[in-house]
């Protein structure tokens, strides 16, 4: 496989207290019927240092609960288990040939106005509520809604098994807007933190121009990003805090 990106996502993150004005200059509002909802839960354990051992390795596991929240103004949406590796390093062309036929493999750029990086990432779709609701209530393991390719993958980049304690942390809610020519916003609400990212995807030969249009279309509208760096890592952290998920219904 290419070692290089074929799409390159863009991001930029609004922290907290700007939110509310850039929904506000994006014409968006919590609430309204344009937002597709989903529940979102990061798995890892706690290594006996006290590090995330999933995240210390730049592993992400994301269950995303589409089915069931919001209207279905954009067409069937499906839930989702995502095994993600980023930075993408490594020998990339074994970790590939870990998965089967059904998995859905992404090498993906992934940039803000300050870094770039790239992800790997294997999406399974198609997971019942039913079974998230159990992982996400301890009554099943995280291993119980991976699939056989998902955990190769794991293994491969830890050298080893899944650590046994892997649990789903408090669920992040997501509400996601469509904009205009191809962007989207998606607030992440966990608690008292909120995060809301802009983002498009662009074809890797088109992305530096795209990054300079993405940051006048910003600018141009008067909305302040942050550069704290990207949502997932605090957020999982966060989350790992607040403690185990409680189970959504």
């Amino acid at each position: 496989m290419r070692d290089e990106p074929k799409k390159v996502e863009l991001k930029s993150t609004v922290e907290a207290p700007d939110v509310d004005d850039a929904l506000k200059k994006l014409e968006r509002r919590v609430g309204g019927r344009d937002g597709q909802l989903a529940l979102i839960s990061f798995c890892d354990t706690r290594s006996p240092g006290g590090h995330l051992a999933l995240d210390a390795r730049g592993l992400i596991v994301r269950l995303r609960w589409r089915s069931g929240f919001g209207d279905d103004s954009r067409g069937e949406v499906e839930n989702d288990v995502t095994v993600k590796l980023r930075p993408a390093v490594g020998d990339l062309a074994s970790l590939a040939a870990t998965g089967g036929d059904d998995d859905d493999d992404k090498l993906e750029g992934d940039w803000t106005p300050s870094k770039r990086t790239n992800s790997y990432s294997r999406k399974v779709t198609g997971i019942g509520t039913d079974e998230l609701r159990k992982v996400c209530q301890h009554a099943a393991t995280v291993q119980d809604v991976l699939s056989p390719g998902q955990r190769a993958f794991l293994a491969f980049v830890l050298g080893d098994d899944l650590p046994k304690a892997l649990r789903c942390f408090a669920p992040v809610i997501a509400t996601s807007w469509e904009l205009d020519d191809g962007r989207e916003a998606e607030l992440w609400t966990l608690g008292a933190a909120r995060f809301l990212e802009i983002s498009e995807r662009v074809d890797v030969e088109d992305a530096d121009e795209k990054l300079a249009d993405h940051q006048r279309f910003i600018s141009r509208l008067g909305i302040k990003v942050g550069d704290a760096g990207p949502k997932t890592s605090r957020v999982l952290d966060m989350a790992s805090r607040v403690g185990l998920a409680p189970g959504a219904t």
